[in-house]
This record gives C-alpha cells, sequence and structure tokens, in this order.
C-alpha cells in the first residue's frame, strides 16, 4: 500500500482534542480492567486507546485520519508524522493492533500474560503519544 491509497478523512486540527480525551478513556478503562482482572477488557481497550491516539496524533500533525477497515494499515498513516522515532513507536502500534483480532472475535479467552504484556506495550504509546501532545499542542 503506497502513501496514496492510505484511505484517509481530513480533519480540523482543532478536531486531536477529541481522540485525545477517547485514548484517555480507554486507557483509564484497560486499568481499571486489570484491577478487576478483566484480561479480555485489558486487551480491548488498550487496542481502542491506541487507536484513539493514533488519530488524535495525526489529526494534529497531519490534519486527517485513517478511516479504512483494517486498523492494522493505520500504521502507514501514523508512520508520516514528523517527528524524530516514530518508526519505534509505529511498530509498538502494530503489535497492539495485531491482538484485536484474537481479543474481540476468536473463540479463546485473552490470557493474564497476554493482558500484562499488552498494557506495557500501551503504556508506553500512551506515555510517547500524550508527552508529543502535551508538548506540541
Amino acid at each position: 500500500m503506497t502513501a496514496k491509497s492510505i484511505k484517509a478523512i481530513y480533519s480540523s486540527k482543532s478536531g486531536y482534542k477529541n481522540f485525545q480525551n477517547k485514548a484517555k478513556d480507554f486507557y483509564q478503562v484497560m486499568k481499571l480492567s486489570l484491577d478487576a482482572g478483566v484480561w479480555n477488557g485489558v486487551g480491548l481497550n488498550a487496542v481502542h486507546c491506541v487507536i484513539s491516539l493514533s488519530d488524535a496524533l495525526t489529526v494534529y500533525f497531519l490534519a486527517k485520519r485513517f478511516s479504512g477497515d483494517d486498523h492494522r494499515h493505520a500504521s502507514e498513516l501514523l508512520s508520516q508524522i514528523p517527528v524524530d522515532g516514530v518508526k519505534q513507536y509505529v511498530n509498538s502500534f502494530e503489535k497492539i493492533i495485531s491482538k484485536k483480532h484474537m481479543v474481540a472475535y476468536e473463540e479463546r479467552e485473552f490470557r493474564q500474560s497476554e493482558a500484562l504484556e499488552i498494557i506495557k506495550q500501551t503504556e508506553r504509546f500512551y506515555s510517547w503519544g500524550t508527552g508529543l501532545l502535551r508538548f506540541s499542542g
């Protein structure tokens, strides 16, 4: 998929804050799910947290957000934001997003060990992304 074929819609830069707020809500529910031992809740909220934060970042830096059906391709848009070290966090985003189908649609339960791993990855991504928005916005 080339940069020209990434499904995206343009958005007012000021709209980034709404996506940032959604990411914060998903992050908080992820942490509550961890405390309650609700592993599926941890996984699904982690995935939605990074999707919303990715939208916040691309809206802020690029005035557009991913609009396709498969969020694995959203990383291509995220990789276009003009900040140092973005590739590392695009890789983290991809790892977290790769769990979406399993946690949401597969028959088996999300395991505690998987929940603990996705929390670590999400915390790093969330800290990086909110830091960028705090220092840029």
